[in-house]
């Protein structure tokens, strides 16, 4: 009977014991869950320490738990900022939708492609925000279709603008939830293709001519004309001329090209302007005797230097001469004058020549653009030397006037800076 009491006293008192154990353990649950629960996100995880072994390796593994998800947050934050900033920064127009085609986000290249304001934007069907139909209906096509689609459109806002269109489907688990476009403004590459073309138009046409020539006289003499001695050697003179053009006609057109490449590895040095130009002047020294034309040199700048490309500079000043003496009639008068104005250099090349009517000076520096067609052509002129003159200047960072008044003259004023610039405006491709 004493036995029975002293067990059923032991059991009560583990029962008891077990029972403070349970809600001690209850209790330490509890708290862990608490701390858990109101634990904010951007602050270190504190739980209470268990006196309960099982509790504290429960307690370690929800720290070590904390901790692996906090680095991926990081992680995952710092991803997102990164695409946020890549998106933002990009040289290209993003814009990205949903599935019903409203705008999701886009960039500041995008916004400044289509003028509109970027928070307005967002959460607008597409065609509300960015009236171009064109746009919508490739848009709309991708996310019906699911298929990546290109395109080039015309935008007319305030400037004409070309743009190749990518578009590419935003797919989850194999469904189209909407779409990503991206924008490149080719503008500049459109127009510089249709340049080219009319360039080879040109080229192909002002070839042509004296070949066809060439090609005539010399038939012409082998069809016996070079019996005759005096004839055989008219035709040969002109083949001769002929020749001369063409090759003046495909050096100009190698020479603009390589102003129109930037090639940024020519040699720079200090130019004494004085001396290039009285060496010019004798080049076209007998040209102006021919025609009784007066050459007058005015140096205003006292041994001036600028730094440039000799030859280029060569090339401007010669232009500048050489049509000044061309086309100024008999007993004319040519002046050339260069000043010091402190930053620049100021060079004038003035005639008393046929002029150049209004009309025509809008056009005056387009390649193979003649006032009088016939007349150049006559003279030996390519079509191409005021073109060569505009992307020398512009290379150089200069600018080139021109005052004319048909039947009194013509002056081409021309502003060099004297120091070079590593960085020059980018020769107009006209």
């Amino acid at each position: 009977m004493v036995y029975v009491s002293t067990l059923a006293g032991i059991l009560a008192a583990i029962a008891i014991y077990l029972l403070y154990k349970q809600r001690q353990w209850n209790k330490e649950v509890e708290r862990i869950a608490q701390a858990v629960s109101e634990h904010r996100a951007d602050q270190p995880l504190e739980l209470p320490i268990s006196s309960s072994q099982s509790l504290q390796l429960l307690i370690y593994a929800i720290e070590r738990w904390h901790k692996d998800i906090g680095h991926r947050q990081q992680e995952m934050l710092e991803n997102n900022e990164r695409l946020r900033a890549i998106f933002a920064n990009a040289t290209v127009g993003l814009i990205a939708v949903n599935e019903r085609l409203h705008i999701e986000a886009v960039n500041h290249m995008a916004c400044k492609m289509f003028d509109i304001d970027a928070e307005g934007a967002k959460g607008r069907y597409i065609l509300e925000s960015i009236r171009n139909p064109h746009l919508e209906s490739l848009v709309r096509y991708v996310v019906v279709n699911g298929e990546p689609l290109s395109s080039d459109i015309e935008l007319s806002t305030g400037n004409e603008l070309i743009l190749r269109v990518s578009i590419s489907p935003l797919k989850v688990d194999n469904r189209v939830n909407g779409a990503v476009i991206s924008l490149e403004d080719i503008t500049e590459l459109k127009r510089l293709d249709q340049v080219k073309a009319e360039l080879v138009a040109n080229m192909s046409h002002e070839i042509k001519t004296p070949l066809t020539s060439i090609k005539g006289f010399a038939e012409t003499l082998l069809d016996g004309a070079m019996d005759d001695r005096e004839t055989c050697r008219r035709f040969l003179t002109i083949i001769d001329s002929e020749a001369d053009r063409m090759s003046r006609l495909i050096n100009d057109s190698l020479t603009l090209s390589r102003l129109e490449s930037q090639d940024r590895n020519i040699s720079i040095e200090p130019i004494n302007l004085h001396e290039l130009i009285v060496n010019i002047l004798d080049m076209v020294d007998s040209s102006a005797k021919t025609k009784n034309i007066d050459v007058t040199f005015y140096d205003q700048a006292t041994d001036m230097k600028i730094d440039g490309n000799e030859d280029r500079m060569h090339q401007l000043m010669l232009n500048l001469i050489d049509n000044a003496i061309k086309y100024t009639p008999s007993g004319g008068k040519v002046t050339i004058t260069i000043k010091d104005e402190g930053e620049d250099a100021f060079i004038s090349v003035k005639d008393t020549g046929i002029g150049i009517a209004k009309e025509h000076m809008p056009r005056l520096f387009e390649r193979f653009y003649r006032v009088d067609k016939g007349r150049s052509r006559n003279m030996g002129g390519t079509g191409l030397g005021l073109a060569i003159v505009k992307h020398v200047v512009m290379s150089m960072n200069g600018t080139i006037d021109v005052n004319s008044e048909l039947g009194r003259g013509t002056e081409f004023i021309v502003r060099l800076p004297k120091h070079y610039s590593a960085h020059p405006s980018d020769p107009v491709a006209d």
